[in-house]
């Protein structure tokens, strides 16, 4: 611990790439049908981000993003669309 009783971490120790995390940020749009269960309280067009947690393009995100989607549309920071 430092004097002064704070402890305080040296980045040095520690390796952080903001490009690497900002490339992991998508934005995420859903479509719901209108007579889903969820319509009526969360709409039936979703909007939000998730991050891309694997090699593979997993994507975590809030469930209610995608319950009951039909669509689901991702667009990374560089405006492509999947």
């Amino acid at each position: 611990m430092s004097r002064g009783g704070t402890a305080k971490p040296n980045p040095e120790n520690y390796r952080f790439d903001l490009k690497d995390a900002l490339r992991a940020v998508v934005g995420l749009r859903a479509s719901v049908p209108e007579d889903a269960h969820s319509a009526s309280r969360l709409g039936t067009e979703r909007a939000g981000n998730g991050c891309v947690i694997s090699p593979e393009g997993l994507v975590v995100t809030v469930g209610y993003l995608v319950t009951e989607a039909e669509q689901v549309w991702l667009v990374t920071g560089d405006g492509r669309v999947s």
